[in-house]
């Protein structure tokens, strides 16, 4: 029988929820544990207890958290500082769950999506605790991604710079940033934006909008450049329907890993989800096959 047992732990002295799950039978022995990340503006429950109970089922105990500026009970809600304050929270739960009695830590891996999957790969290259990684729809150089998603929607990504660069002058003023709809960030379309705003209004942990500083930040973020010191097993897995985050971000970093035991694998008919696309089981059991495999 799964169980799920709600907990805490503490990045930078800020108080963070957990969700561990484990299979009932496995209790008392010590498991390898998988790491969860949650993508940009989402949260630990989008898709993500979904493929939880599916490494559960597999042998595996699991757990996923809410990165800094996430969910409705986020003191800091919307300032998202994917550079500097996910990799602080990523490297505080793997901390964290070295300290559980149901777990080996020495058979950590980590699994995200989107900008998790960049902050998966990120602390990676930086914490060898962690002994093998997957990968969904991750970007490598967050710059050129999003001047690529404004190139794509046709718009002036020139236009959004000046914006950012204003708004630092407005932030050093008052010592506030200003906050904008998170699909502007991506220049949009209205009825994409209405979208959004419906789905957090039935979904409070889905952020609408986010601070401008925070996409500052997010900008300077170069998962790509610790590719290079990633030395155990990784996997990068990618929708060929993924319209955000084109699969050359993937291979690119895929390219650049240094592991000699890697892959790469693009999903015919997935979107950039992964898991709320409507096939990712697919996915799914390649996921649980490869940490059977490198775990």
């Amino acid at each position: 029988m799964l169980m799920e047992f709600r907990k805490y732990f503490y990045s930078c002295g800020v108080k963070k929820s957990m969700v561990i799950n484990i299979d009932e039978q496995f209790l008392e022995q010590k498991l390898p544990i998988i790491l969860l990340c949650h993508g940009h503006s989402r949260h630990k429950n989008d898709g993500l207890d979904v493929l939880s109970d599916h490494l559960v089922q597999s042998g595996f105990c699991t757990a996923r958290f809410d990165f800094r500026g996430c969910s409705s009970l986020d003191p800091d809600r919307y300032e998202l500082y994917c550079a500097t304050q996910w990799p602080e929270d990523l490297l505080s739960a793997v901390s964290y769950i070295s300290t559980l009695p149901c777990v080996d830590k020495n058979r950590i891996g980590v699994a995200g999506i989107s900008m998790g999957a960049s902050t998966a790969v990120y602390v990676s290259g930086i914490d060898t605790r962690i002994k093998s990684t997957v990968s969904m729809s991750g970007i490598g150089n967050c710059y050129e991604w999003m001047k690529g998603v404004w190139s794509r929607n046709e718009g002036d990504f020139q236009y959004f710079l000046k914006i950012l660069e204003k708004d630092e002058e407005i932030t050093a003023a008052t010592g506030k940033s200003q906050l904008i709809h998170t699909l502007e960030m991506y220049h949009s379309s209205e009825e994409e934006k209405k979208n959004l705003q419906l789905d957090s209004f039935l979904n409070n942990d889905i952020n609408a909008f986010v601070s401008l500083s925070s996409l500052r930040n997010m900008m300077s973020y170069r998962p790509i450049e610790k590719c290079g010191s990633i030395h155990h097993p990784i996997f990068f897995a990618h929708g060929e329907k993924d319209e955000l985050v084109p699969a050359e971000e993937s291979m690119q970093m895929y390219q650049a890993a240094a592991s000699s035991i890697k892959k790469i694998k693009i999903y015919e008919g997935i979107d950039h989800n992964i898991p709320m696309d409507p096939n990712r089981q697919i996915v799914f059991e390649d996921i649980s096959k490869w940490f059977q495999e490198t775990l």
